[in-house]
Formats: structure tokens, sequence, C-alpha cells
């Protein structure tokens, strides 16, 4: 993972490079968000399961503003543990999920301080599998998606010249997401 953050701030460090009299402005974002829907079990590398997602997630975006109106971010999200039932075994299985990649935003001025934005990016999530038996761990599992396109659109309100808070509705293969986050801009 971190290997791709460093590859997504590397390939952010060219593009500010390359925009000539545009300043970089970088920012920082925390996020909360309701994710809803299905990672259909031919998403999943290694298991013939498909898993109901429907909980909280909370996440941390870096991103830099490369024109006016494009920016790039890198992100981290970490989702509620959830359950559900092991069907083979008829158990109890607790699954734990983390989510990072990239995007390309696209802002832009409706009225005021207010402005619309849409997404484009690659996502990818970790997932950590759990059958529990009697309070034992009978079976353990790591899977993942691999990276694949997620987009969105919101609205956005700068509240400050450094401070915008942003609500955002985004789709990832099956599963719905509407989030909100707090920008920091340095």
């Amino acid at each position: 993972m971190k290997t791709q953050i460093l590859y997504g701030l590397s390939m952010m460090t060219v593009l500010a490079c390359s925009t000539g009299a545009h300043a970089l402005t970088t920012y920082m974002g925390l996020d909360i968000a309701h994710n809803d829907g299905t990672l259909k079990k031919d998403s999943l590398k290694k298991t013939n399961l498909e898993l109901e997602q429907s909980g909280m997630s909370y996440g941390l975006t870096l991103g830099a503003a490369v024109t006016d109106h494009i920016a790039v971010e890198v992100f981290y999200s970490k989702y509620e543990d959830g359950t559900g039932t092991f069907d083979v075994l008829g158990e109890e299985l607790e699954v734990k999920q983390q989510g990072y990649g990239a995007s390309v935003n696209f802002r832009h001025d409706i009225v005021g301080d207010i402005y619309g934005v849409a997404t484009l990016g690659m996502k990818r999530l970790d997932t950590k599998k759990v059958v529990y038996k009697d309070d034992f761990v009978m079976l353990k599992h790591d899977d993942n998606t691999s990276f694949k396109p997620f987009f969105g659109a919101g609205i956005g309100v700068k509240t400050t010249d450094r401070i915008n808070l942003e609500a955002k509705y985004s789709r990832f293969e099956d599963m719905n997401t509407i989030s909100g986050t707090f920008i920091y801009r340095f």
C-alpha cells in the first residue's frame, strides 16, 4: 500500500511541476461516508463469496490542485467492521475492510462560494474475513479487489480561504457511497 501512495504522490508532483505559472495548492481532507451495496464474488480474488456492505467508513485524503479546476488526490478509508454468516459452516463471519486509491477531481464554481465537483479514479478494497466457532478462529482469510475504476459527483462550499466542505455521491462496482469531506488547504 505504501508503494501505491508514494506512486500517487510522485504523480501529483510531476503534474504540479508541469502546470507552469499555477501555484500548487495542497490540501488534506477528513472523510466520513455511508456505503451500501455488494462486492460480487468475481470481484474478490481468492474467495467465491459475495459480500454485502452497509455501514460507515472514515478516511483521509491528500490532494494537490494542479490548475484552477483540476486536482489529484490519494486517499485511504477504513470501514466499520461487519459481520455475516458463512453459508458452508453456518457460522459467524467477521469482516474488516480498508480501501485506498487515487483520483482526479474537476471543480467548477456554480454561484458565489458554491461549486460542483466531479471525480474519476481507481480504488482497491482489502478485506480480511475471519470465521469463528465457539469463540475459536476456524478460518482467517485475506482478500482484495484489484484496482478498479470509480466515479462520483457532488457539491462543495468554500467556508473560508482555507476550509471547504463537500458532499459527494460515488459508485465503485455495485457499491453506492454518500460522503462528506472537511478540506483544509495549506
